[in-house]
């Protein structure tokens, strides 16, 4: 079988597209969470999932492109729990906003770091069952959705709502996540961190 590398952001829904397609039989899957298309070796990825199968060239790298709102609130809820031990300051965020533009320049062609590529939006993964089946098909996949409302115990469960949404989770609504921050004076720095560094408005 060959394998599967997801590059994504951490907290971008990443988790819940690789259960998915391990549940379609497809991988080793290796989740390359946090890393820039540029660092990827097969070292690195050897180092991530020690089960994969040697590199070939049918290997395919799936890019998952999430909006950034969406991911920025998430990644923010899930950052500030206590015991990550993570000081989120300009520069952390900076660097983490770096990581998720080089992810997206790779998935939109800007860069070319990796081949046999392909882009998985993570809103139409969730939301359409046609996405759905039409990247198991490309994928060589049999497609299945036992697994569509299942949050997996290693994935940390949802920034929001942790396991809440057990035996649901295709019910969340992950499409408005920021909309909930937006007004919450909690929030306020942050969001200005967007525009102070980025010129982004929200």
């Amino acid at each position: 079988m060959r394998n599967i590398y997801i590059t994504a952001q951490s907290r971008s829904g990443h988790n819940f597209i690789a259960n998915q397609l391990e549940s379609w039989g497809l991988g080793p899957i290796v989740k390359l969470e946090g890393y820039p298309p540029g660092y990827f070796t097969y070292e690195l990825a050897k180092q991530i999932n020690p089960h994969m199968n040697e590199p070939s060239k049918d290997d395919i790298h799936i890019i998952v492109h999430r909006d950034l709102f969406n991911w920025f609130a998430s990644y923010l809820t899930w950052i500030i729990v206590p015991g990550h031990g993570i000081i989120v300051d300009d520069d952390h965020l900076d660097q983490q906003i770096n990581v998720w533009k080089k992810i997206m320049q790779e998935a939109f062609g800007t860069t070319n770091f990796l081949t046999n590529k392909m882009v998985c939006d993570f809103n139409s993964f969730k939301n359409s069952q046609g996405y759905r089946m039409r990247l198991c098909l490309d994928l060589g996949g049999k497609y299945t959705e036992d697994r569509l409302n299942t949050i997996m115990p290693t994935s940390d469960g949802s920034s929001f709502t942790r396991f809440e949404y057990q035996g649901k989770a295709n019910e969340m609504d992950t499409d408005h996540r920021y909309k909930l921050m937006l007004n919450s004076p909690i929030w306020k720095w942050y969001w200005d961190t967007l525009q102070r560094n980025w010129g982004i408005n929200v």
